[in-house]
């Protein structure tokens, strides 16, 4: 970035005392302080990314096996967090090992916010499935009314079990 752009920067403050004292005239830089930290966080969405095209070529029958899968997922990863969270911090059903005996549930993540993470995004992923279940003329409705609803309240009880504000605030988007 020219010195004009780079300059007017939010944090650059310093760098510009410093090439003052030094006398030294702010040439082009680049966009940030940390070319190698920020190419490395740059790679950390390669896979989302990758996934994202992966999902772009699934068949559209197939659309639904997979979500299924990701749903069964969710589930038998909230029923996990909860069981953790229940047991308390010393729980042997954390996967990982925890320094400060962090009471909050992780389900198999080593982060409650990935976690949560999860769970907000199973959330329309039910109610989608439970939508698609109601809309058929059978008595079998009512079933999956009280398995999906069932469902439901597991993944948000869970999310509360993460202790994770904002993905409680995403859980209750993901709802609306």
């Amino acid at each position: 970035l020219p010195a004009e752009v780079w300059t007017a920067l939010p944090g650059r403050q310093v760098v510009l005392d410093t090439f003052s004292v030094a006398k030294i005239t702010p040439g082009y830089a680049p966009f940030s302080m940390d070319p190698e930290l920020t190419r490395a966080v740059w790679l950390y969405i390669v896979p989302s990314i990758a996934l994202f095209f992966a999902s772009l070529s699934i068949k559209p029958e197939w659309r639904g096996r997979v979500m299924f899968v990701f749903l069964l997922a969710a589930v038998l990863c909230a029923l996990l967090g909860l069981v953790q969270r229940f047991q308390g911090g010393n729980s042997s059903f954390f996967l990982f090992p925890d320094n400060n005996a962090d009471p909050y549930a992780k389900g198999t993540f080593l982060n409650r916010n990935f976690f949560a993470a999860q769970l907000y995004c199973a959330v329309p992923v039910v109610i989608a499935f439970a939508v698609e279940a109601m809309s058929g003329r059978s008595l079998s409705k009512y079933v999956a009314a009280f398995l999906y609803g069932g469902i439901f309240v597991t993944i948000m009880a869970a999310l509360g079990a993460t202790g994770s504000r904002t993905g409680l605030g995403l859980g209750m988007l993901a709802v609306v």
